[in-house]
């Protein structure tokens, strides 16, 4: 349904309120016919049917004019609050109401991933054989309880296409790269790491994982000057600073 649609189908506010002043002036027209003795007929029999009505209506028009700032201050309350009510009213209708009816009701989530304290060294001593381990993921437990169960990969499978996830600074090299380079470190596995980083903080965690795998006498560290150095691999092998 479109909007213009729903709009037609809206009942409009503004005839609700013109009807209520209507009403008002009705009655006043009547209060005064009442009082100056000009009702006769039918329309003295409806002033009689309405009297209860009209009875009220002189007891808060005498209040009104003895204290008549007190009442446009009120009159002002009520309307902002008939007004906020009102709004409110509609929230809860659209929001609430009408999108259960309708089946498109959303509960509201928080969009964020738990986080897990992982003792990887352990989850990799716990591995079976021939495979890697790549992390945890979410399970119930008893269908009740959420916890997390590892996640294995075989080395078959690891031979292939990757696709790693995450914004910079996610944690993807950390988390997933590395943990990998370890296992196979510690399998005696032979291992090329190429990086554009090059960073002094990556080439230490290399380091820590050759040592930890006990193969630091094993590892090879090229890295080019960071500045004020350039080097053509298929030039004839002088070094030309510029």
């Amino acid at each position: 349904m479109s909007e213009a649609a729903f709009r037609r189908q809206e009942p409009g506010r503004a005839p609700s309120f013109v009807a209520l002043v209507l009403l008002v002036i009705t009655i006043e027209f009547i209060y005064r016919a009442e009082r100056l003795g000009q009702l006769h007929g039918l329309a003295l029999l409806l002033a009689h049917a309405v009297e209860p009505i009209l009875f009220l209506y002189a007891a808060m028009r005498a209040w009104t004019l003895d204290h008549r700032i007190l009442a446009i201050v009120g009159g002002v309350l009520a309307v902002v609050a008939w007004v906020l009510t009102y709004r409110a009213a509609l929230l809860v209708w659209h929001n609430e109401i009408a999108t259960r009816l309708s089946g498109t009701h959303f509960r509201q989530a928080e969009e964020v991933l738990p986080m897990i304290e992982v003792d990887v060294l352990r989850e990799i001593a716990r591995r079976p054989s021939n495979s890697i381990f790549i992390g945890r993921e979410p399970a119930r437990r008893f269908g009740l309880f959420w916890s997390s169960r590892p996640v294995y990969m075989t080395h078959r499978q690891k031979t292939m296409h990757r696709h790693v996830l995450g914004k910079t600074g996610s944690g993807k090299t950390l988390s997933v790269a590395f943990v990998g380079m370890l296992q196979d470190l510690l399998d005696g596995k032979g291992l090329l790491d190429m990086s554009a980083k090059g960073s002094d903080e990556e080439i230490g965690i290399i380091k820590a994982l050759a040592a930890t795998a006990n193969r630091q006498g094993q590892l090879r560290v090229l890295s080019l000057p960071r500045a004020g150095y350039k080097c053509h691999p298929c030039a004839d092998g002088v070094r030309r600073h510029t």
